[in-house]
């Protein structure tokens, strides 16, 4: 009988912990997307996207390591809503032809809507009216792609970048393994002004659509830059 009570006990305990974890749940992504994505609808699959579907919704990701993948699904308006750069990204952000405007973004390095793109893909999506600021690694959409990925479809316009190392329109630096392929393609840069402000020549890369170009195998294709000013 004590036996049998002791082994109730230790069941009852499994049984707790298994709930816990349920509730903040913790499963295919872990538990930094769970926290990332805790308010948005949807589980994060290809056919069940996060849901982001307002400017709190795009806000609420920032400064967090995001897997999985996550749908705009209207204009979003960042005007009075402060974000930070989503940390980081490893799976894919739909965009829907959605227009995400007036967002000002900040930080030290890998700043952008997304900080660092660690594989996955972009699509999709405009950035308008953005006012982004930095250091090294810092552009409108993504700071660093630092793994094989794409981004299609995205354009960037009437928008400011203001870094001092790496900067581009689109993404600041590519840089991965030798292996790693990143294609970017039908995205384009209008209206938009890039400051480097850096004084180390190991820094210094800007570009229109993208800052710097280190390893990896970066592929442009069917892209444009009109009326940028890169300084």
């Amino acid at each position: 009988m004590v036996k049998q009570k002791r082994f109730n006990r230790v069941m009852a305990t499994l049984l707790t912990a298994v709930m816990i974890f349920t509730s903040l749940g913790i499963g295919q992504w872990g538990i930094q997307a769970a926290y990332g994505a805790e308010t948005l609808s949807g589980s994060g699959t290809a056919s069940d996207p996060y849901q982001i579907t307002s400017a709190e919704d795009l806000a609420s990701l920032g400064g967090q390591t995001l897997e999985g993948v996550y749908e705009i699904t209207a204009d979003i308006d960042m005007s009075n809503v402060q974000m930070s750069p989503i940390k980081s990204l490893k799976g894919d952000l739909i965009g829907n032809g959605h227009v995400v405007s007036n967002l000002a973004i900040s930080g030290s390095g890998n700043v952008g809507l997304i900080g660092e793109l660690k594989g996955g893909s972009v699509e999709n999506l405009t950035l308008t009216g953005v006012t982004v600021s930095g250091g090294s690694n810092t552009a409108v959409l993504v700071g660093l792609v630092s793994s094989s990925a794409t981004i299609t479809g995205c354009m960037v316009k009437n928008s400011t970048v203001s870094s001092t190392g790496y900067a581009g329109g689109l993404v600041g630096k590519t840089d991965g393994s030798s292996s790693d392929e990143i294609a970017i393609t039908c995205c384009g840069v209008e209206n938009t002004e890039i400051n480097n402000t850096g004084t180390s020549t190991s820094y210094i890369g800007s570009g229109s659509l993208v800052g710097y170009s280190y390893y990896g195998k970066l592929n442009a294709a069917m892209c444009y830059g009109k009326e940028v000013t890169v300084k």
